[in-house]
């Protein structure tokens, strides 16, 4: 373990969008007992106010947004533009660094300063030098570590962002950080879906490194943000206090701080040892037992594993995976800004048996196209890609295919295999010259597109796979390639 000893628990917020919901949670950690990680750190004075400078990174802002001393990483205004990138914050720490550097240096630094952040949300380290210099630091010479984050805004895919780059925390636990301290217990990924089942598997090496984080909290659909979010978390923080921290376990505190038409929305993966004894009470005495990090996990919502499901990702006997050249575009490089589907560029839609076993003569499969996920309106092929034919079988575009979303736009095809004994078919496609144009930017790309694969007819022991299997396989519609 590293150096970090306190007798005071410790928080951070990173906040890409609204920021009442940090405010209303930090406000209650305070009144338990809690302090900022980033309290201490030297302050300059700029039109915006009073910042808190971290010597390693002179370009992030944290600013009290309200009432709470955030961590806002976010660089562009948060709009929904066809064609064109949303404009740029004009934050002055931004605006000096572009003024003696290109845009494409800012970009470049913007990128490095996000990636720092996605690594750091699970090894939080503070290295405090003097009165005038303190760091974010994931290095071992800590002297304070965080014991909670949380990370908020937009999000899906294991990325959160507001309206420009953000935090690709699945892509950072591809290898997970090593965190030199084992304070940090939870993270909050306060932002849409990246808490669906479709994404578990991305945070789970969180909880598989030792020391393990004991849970993650977040959102299996959508998470409204704004004063939604304040009512969320300022329940949060009151269900944790309760009792003097004893009448709620953290997971029930988190349960019951969603109500009425959002008690669905909720998600977490625990530690089944921590889901079923900590509480606020232990953890502010220090008392909370530490999870064997090879122990048994759990998936927690309310509509259908309230009381938890063993989580064991389970591998499909199939997949599907947009390619690009000879790249197969997956959960392990779509996080790059070099990949993804570009204007103009064709490439394949890659089916293949991940079991060896060839597919039969003309056995059918759906192809559903997502738009970030399956209930979000607007998936529309003809605005994204040209589809082409293959001598290895049959391609039928189809209208409203899925039935989850309220659009009835061409949103997928059929497949039926035309050859004995393959294994895997390349169905080409072509994305669209005006793609970008035709979908709005949200972030740094305009969308993120996931396929399902269904097969019409399997045996009775091969049921459809559901979407996880292929949600976090998709592509961002992005304007260029760097």
């Amino acid at each position: 373990m590293g150096k970090a000893v306190t007798n005071q628990l410790t928080y951070a917020w990173v906040e890409y969008g609204d920021p009442r919901d940090g405010a209303a949670f930090t406000d209650g950690l305070y009144s338990m007992g809690w302090k900022s990680a980033l309290r201490g750190f030297p302050t300059q004075k700029d039109k915006f106010g009073v910042r808190y400078v971290d010597a390693s990174h002179p370009m992030l802002p944290i600013r009290f947004r309200g009432s709470g001393l955030l961590i806002c990483p976010n660089e562009k205004i948060d709009k929904h533009h066809y064609g064109t990138p949303n404009p740029y914050l004009d934050d002055p720490i931004f605006e000096e660094y572009r003024a003696s550097h290109t845009t494409a240096q800012f970009d470049q630094a913007i990128q490095e300063q996000n990636k720092f952040i996605s690594e750091w949300v699970f090894s939080p380290g503070i290295k405090r030098v003097s009165p005038s210099e303190s760091h974010l630091t994931l290095g071992s010479d800590v002297t304070d570590f965080c014991d909670l984050v949380a990370i908020s805004g937009h999000g899906c895919v294991g990325t959160v962002w507001g309206g420009g780059d953000g935090a690709k925390l699945a892509y950072a636990l591809i290898k997970p950080p090593a965190p030199p301290s084992d304070r940090l217990k939870y993270v909050i990924v306060a932002s849409c879906y990246n808490l669906n089942v479709s994404d578990m598997e991305s945070f789970l090496p969180a909880l598989r490194r030792d020391p393990p984080v004991h849970g993650i909290f977040g959102y299996r659909s959508s998470y409204p943000g704004d004063q939604m979010g304040e009512a969320f978390y300022r329940r949060f923080a009151a269900n944790l206090k309760a009792g003097d921290g004893k009448s709620n376990t953290i997971l029930k505190a988190w349960r019951d701080a969603h109500v009425g038409p959002h008690s669905k929305i909720w998600s977490a993966i625990m530690h089944t040892s921590a889901a079923k004894s900590d509480t606020m009470a232990k953890w502010l005495a220090g008392k909370l037992d530490k999870p064997d990090h090879l122990g048994e996990v759990r998936e927690y919502n309310e509509e259908l594993y309230p009381d938890g499901k063993v989580y064991v990702p389970e591998p499909p006997k199939y997949r599907a995976n947009f390619c690009m050249g000879d790249t197969k575009i997956t959960e392990m490089n779509n996080g790059d800004p070099g990949v993804g589907l570009f204007p103009g560029d064709q490439g394949t839609i890659c089916i293949e048996s991940t079991t060896g076993d060839a597919f039969r003569q003309d056995e059918e499969f759906q192809v559903l196209f997502y738009y970030f996920r399956p209930d979000k309106d607007g998936m529309d092929l003809n605005k994204l890609m040209a589809v082409g034919d293959t001598p290895d079988g049959k391609v039928i575009t189809g209208k409203n295919m899925n039935q989850e979303d309220q659009s009835a736009f061409v949103d997928g095809f059929r497949f039926s295999f035309g050859k004995p004994g393959l294994t895997k078919v390349n169905i080409p496609y072509t994305v669209l010259s005006n793609a970008t144009a035709l979908y709005p930017v949200d972030g740094q790309a305009s969308g993120y597109f996931n396929l399902r694969v269904v097969a019409k007819e399997r045996p009775a022991d091969e049921h459809p796979l559901p979407d996880y299997h292929f949600y976090r396989q998709g592509a961002w519609l992005r304007p260029k390639k760097p």
